[in-house]
């Protein structure tokens, strides 16, 4: 981990898989957001290569979570990668992203990908998590750093939205949610916000 605080530093980008869910978007504004607390000097950014899915729209629009509209590789010295196995999953960014001489974060619970491992100088990686969401919130706690509330509703999104309502959580699934409750719940606001009106074809 502090090898980790050591290279969240300067212009950093942060990406997520195309079509992006709630937790790769929520986990990715957690880590920018603890970024901005521990280098006010930096300035990371969020870009989604391959779009966001309709419910991830929906809670970036609620919950005020910015992202880059357009973005240039070249304009960053870190690339930060959450919830994608491979670099493919970046849609027309993963060539971009496996030739860039920027140093490379993957932060992720589904198992390593090989030409992830080759690419990366830094991961953070277990796929016992139920979501990248607890890993990131794993990282606030181990640097220190205590979650905004925004921030902590965020977690508590992407951690619910990713262990299926919290169906398939584990002990450290559990021991995060409460620990981000205990910042800002309630647990009904959060599932709400979670459900959505099916359309007539998924009937």
């Amino acid at each position: 981990l502090e090898k980790l605080r050591e290279l969240l530093t300067g212009r950093i980008l942060l990406l997520c898989h195309h079509n992006a869910d709630p937790d790769a978007v929520c986990s990715a504004y957690g880590v920018q957001k603890l970024i901005e607390t521990i280098d006010p000097t930096s300035d990371p950014k969020i870009y989604l290569p391959g779009g966001a899915s309709r419910l991830t729209k929906k809670i970036m629009e609620t919950r005020g979570i910015p992202t880059l509209d357009q973005a240039s590789i070249d304009d960053y010295d870190t690339l930060i990668i959450l919830d994608t196995a491979t670099p493919n999953q970046l849609a027309d960014w993963g060539t971009k992203v496996q030739e860039s001489d920027a140093k490379k974060i993957f932060i992720d619970h589904h198992k390593t990908h090989p030409t992830t491992e080759a690419l990366c100088g830094y991961t953070l990686i277990d796929e016992s998590a139920t979501s990248t969401c607890e890993l990131v919130h794993r990282i606030y706690t181990g640097l220190g750093v205590d979650p905004s509330p925004e921030v902590a509703h965020a977690l508590l999104l992407g951690i619910a939205y990713d262990s299926k309502h919290f169906s398939i959580a584990t002990p450290n699934t559990l021991n995060a949610a409460s620990a981000l409750l205990e910042i800002n719940g309630p647990i009904e606001e959060i599932l709400s916000t979670l459900r959505t009106q099916r359309k007539r074809p998924e009937k």
